[in-house]
């Protein structure tokens, strides 16, 4: 996986997911689910 990728695709939610410092694409899947 790309994290690079990963984080500047969800730069824009790093704000609302601040609570979850290690959160990753899966549990990003099951909370916007």
């Amino acid at each position: 996986m790309e994290a690079s990728k990963s984080h500047s695709k969800w730069s824009t939610c790093d704000a609302k997911y601040a609570s979850f410092p290690q959160i990753t694409e899966d549990d990003l899947r099951a909370l916007t689910i």
